[in-house]
């Protein structure tokens, strides 16, 4: 429950209120401590966008 409520935080942040540094940290946090979560992947590619990772 707690990485469900992280990940709609985090997609809230980064896509109404343009605060994209909190959002990556959400992200982040999602991805270490919540390695399990069914949020991983979307969150991995959250993140790697905000980043701004060259797709390869």
């Amino acid at each position: 429950m707690a990485d469900d409520a992280m990940f709609n935080l985090a997609g809230l942040l980064e896509n109404q209120l343009n605060d994209k540094g909190k959002a990556m940290e959400l992200y982040e946090k999602i991805l270490t401590q919540y390695p399990g979560s069914l949020y991983v992947v979307d969150a991995r590619k959250h993140f790697r966008a905000l980043r701004k990772d060259p797709v390869n």
